[in-house]
């Protein structure tokens, strides 16, 4: 019974991290605007890791590559959430259960692999320096983009409670 917890704990960190995860990656969706996202990230790759015309010429082909394996990955990774998740819900049997889990942690392990994948082939383009930077900006930028998703979050909420009570305030007027 005790393991069985431990499972449904150990699911429910992994969904959030997913969830987290998703809402850093599609966060242009919610600003209505990925295409605006992606070239804020390319600009803000290139600032941090101080790109010459020469480097990012041989880094964004390798870079993109991966990219577009990371959106493969993690597709597959929302898919085998989405099923666990349906599971759990409909009181699937421990078979099923474990099937699923294992699924999903290994599409999940699948994208967390890419960026070790192509380690080397930044390495062939970049110094070190600059290769260890991407992988700091990349945490950097998908923070961002949470920190900017919760703010507009907080604005909406800010916005509909001083319409409701502004609503509220004319329904009281004579």
């Amino acid at each position: 019974m005790k393991t069985l917890m431990q499972m449904k704990r150990m699911i429910s960190m992994a969904m959030a991290a997913v969830a987290a995860l998703c809402l850093s990656w599609n966060a242009g969706a919610f600003h209505g605007n990925p295409d605006k996202i992606k070239a804020e990230k390319i600009a803000f790759i290139t600032a941090e890791l101080e790109l010459t015309p020469a480097e990012a010429e041989k880094f964004w082909p390798v870079y993109n590559k991966m990219a577009g394996e990371q959106k493969d990955a993690l597709t597959a990774s929302i898919k085998a959430f989405k099923n666990l998740s349906n599971a759990l819900k409909t009181d699937a049997d421990d078979a099923s259960i474990k099937t699923l889990t294992k699924l999903y942690l290994d599409a999940n392990k699948t994208f967390q692999e890419l960026e070790g994948k192509y380690l080397e082939d930044f390495l062939k383009v970049l110094p070190a320096k600059k290769v260890a930077k991407l992988f700091l900006s990349e945490e950097k930028f998908r923070r961002e983009q949470i920190h900017r998703l919760g703010k507009n979050k907080n604005k909406d909420k800010d916005r509909l409670m001083f319409e409701e009570r502004g609503t509220r305030d004319q329904k009281d007027r004579p």
